[in-house]
This record gives structure tokens, C-alpha cells and sequence, in this order.
């Protein structure tokens, strides 16, 4: 009953114009905000995690709700668990479609968003290192998405979402920097002149020595929501998950709030919902005249 009547709700805000309202912003607003969620699920398969995932991802489901954009790595082998209850209008399909992997698996990178978005785009990394070792990257096609987000008429962001290459062997290194690479140089081409946010699992470590290049790479292109608002985890040589953003020639784009970490993601025993943390950041949008 509760997924039918907030669906009844959205068609009714949408058919009487007040779809912009309630994201944020009305139809002729210069500026708004949006919260944005960055998660790994660890949707492995059960005799991988030995960790219920079904259950673990069913109670992930309506959590997304709390999120205008939520955009999700690891939906590998769950992915109708995680949308038994999410709202949101605008979803993304699994590309897990193959018996073996790494199409068994697809790359696990899903979004689910109030506002429209147009050509939704996967792309894999031109390379891979491991299939039972060195992080077993191969058995997944990894990679990152795009989509272009309508935040009202005229306000538009470029959105990608990445899961990187996970391994600790010199190989692995040699994926992370190419994959970086490409990954800078597409968004540089396609999305030159507009607003963009980048999030994902960089699996780029500030302890580790071979990941500062990758690391320097992105802090020249973007914004680290984290570092900006002087988060608790900025300094630390752990982090995974980061919300990285620049402005467009028309939007400016302001880190309002950041969280890595929400106790909203464990269950009624106190255990997290995922191996992972899930950070959110809140995000601020302004026209530039």
C-alpha cells in the first residue's frame, strides 16, 4: 500500500506541474538542492559474502528513498531485491544478462533518480587484472556510467558513477591509471562546458604511494565534496568513496553537506547493510546569469 500511494502521490505532483517543487526547486527557481547517495552493496553472491544478502538488500531498498539521485556499485546478483521498494520514477536496468562472467555479473552500476535522465551510457575499462586473485576484477565488467540529469527545464548535470579496479598486485596499478585516464579524457569530451558529478568506488587509497598520480589526477578536474567541507574522513588514507564535482558554464555547483556513514544503513541489530559505507552529499545547483 505505502509504494502505491507514494506513486499516486508523484503522478498527481507530476500531471498538476508541482513535480519541480517537490525536487527542490519550482519551474522558474535560479537555484535548489538535491542529496545525492554514493553506495556499495556488496551485492556478491551469497556463497561469496555468506552474509543474507538477500535480506541485507530488501532493507537497503527503501533507504534509497531518502535520496533525489542514488547511484550504487556492487548490484550485482540482487537487483530486483533492491528495487522491491525504491519510489523513484527514473531507474536504471541490470546489466547482469549473461550465465558466465563477467556478463553473469554486468558491472553493477545502477542510479535511481526523481528527475529524468537521457543518454544512460555504460562503459567498461579498456583492461582488468585478476579473476580468482590480485582482487578478481575479471569477473565483473567494470567500468562507469553516464546519464544527464534534468534537474528542472534548463538545469542539467552530468552524472557518472565508477567502481574501480580493486586489487593490491602491480597489474592492478597499471588498470587504475589507464582506466583513470579514460575515464578523465571521456568526461573532458563529452560533458565539455556543463555541470558534472562524479561519485563512485575509486578504490584509490592516499596511504597507498602507487595511487597518489590517479588521486592527483582527479583533484586538478574536480571538487572533493569531502575535502572541501573539511570532513572528519578527509584525511584519511582509507577512504574509497568519493563525490568529486566542477561547475558548467551555465550551473555552479556548491558542496552544501557531506556524510560517509549513516546510521540509517544498519539493521535492527546494529549490523551495517553493507560491507561498504554509504556516503551521501548534499549538493546545491545555481543558474549563472
Amino acid at each position: 500500500m505505502y509504494r502505491i500511494a507514494v506513486l499516486i502521490l508523484l503522478l498527481t505532483l507530476s500531471c498538476s506541474g508541482a513535480e519541480d517543487t517537490l525536487n527542490g526547486a519550482d519551474a522558474d527557481s535560479k537555484s535548489g538542492e538535491f542529496r545525492v547517495l554514493n553506495y556499495n552493496i556488496w551485492g556478491l553472491p551469497e556463497f561469496i559474502t555468506h552474509s543474507e544478502p538477500e535480506r541485507r538488500i530488501s532493507l537497503i531498498s527503501p533507504i534509497l528513498n531518502d535520496f533525489e539521485i542514488a547511484l550504487v556499485q556492487e548490484d550485482f546478483s540482487y537487483h530486483d531485491f533492491l528495487t522491491l521498494e525504491t519510489m523513484h520514477p527514473y531507474q536504471s536496468e541490470s546489466n547482469n544478462t549473461g550465465i558466465f562472467p563477467p556478463d553473469a555479473m554486468g558491472d553493477g552500476l545502477n542510479r535511481f533518480s526523481r528527475y529524468p535522465f537521457s543518454d544512460m551510457q555504460r562503459v567498461s575499462w579498456p583492461d582488468c587484472s585478476g579473476i580468482l586473485d590480485c582482487g578478481s576484477d575479471c569477473l565483473a565488467r567494470k567500468g562507469y556510467t553516464y546519464g544527464r540529469h534534468q534537474i528542472r527545464s534548463g538545469v542539467e548535470i552530468d552524472i557518472y558513477n565508477l567502481h574501480n579496479e580493486a586489487g593490491r598486485c602491480p597489474e592492478d596499478y597499471f588498470v587504475r591509471e589507464e582506466s583513470t585516464d579514460m575515464m578523465l579524457a571521456d568526461i573532458a569530451q563529452r560533458s565539455a562546458g556543463r555541470a558534472v558529478i562524479v561519485v563512485g568506488d575509486f578504490n584509490l587509497l592516499a596511504r597507498d604511494p602507487g595511487d597518489t598520480p590517479m588521486l592527483e589526477n582527479w583533484h586538478e578536474a574536480f571538487g572533493d565534496v569531502c575535502v572541501v567541507l573539511e570532513c572528519e574522513q578527509m584525511d584519511s588514507g582509507a577512504r574509497r568513496e568519493v563525490t568529486y564535482f566542477r561547475d558548467g558554464d551555465r550551473i555552479k555547483l556548491t558542496a552544501l553537506e557531506h556524510a560517509l556513514g549513516d546510521k540509517k544503513f544498519y539493521d535492527a541489530e546494529g549490523q551495517k547493510l553493507s560491507n561498504h559505507d554509504p556516503q551521501w552529499a548534499r549538493m546545491g545547483w545555481e543558474m549563472i546569469d
